[in-house]
């Protein structure tokens, strides 16, 4: 029964380390947006925003 929850605490511990690690150094510095306004037929303003990322790997 030991042997159980020393196996699950072990497994929640780097399940938590694991998940903290991707969130910390996924930073998008590389990132940016690119906002485009363009009138359409009938002269409203219409406004699209495009997220361009360049990185490496993307957790």
């Amino acid at each position: 029964m030991k042997k159980i929850i020393l196996s699950f605490s072990i497994l929640l511990i780097s399940t938590i380390g694991i998940i903290r690690f991707i969130k910390l150094s996924n930073d998008h510095k590389e990132c940016n947006w690119k906002i485009e306004k363009k009138l359409d037929s009938n002269g409203n303003t219409v406004t699209t925003k495009n997220h361009i990322c360049n990185e490496k790997y993307n957790f």
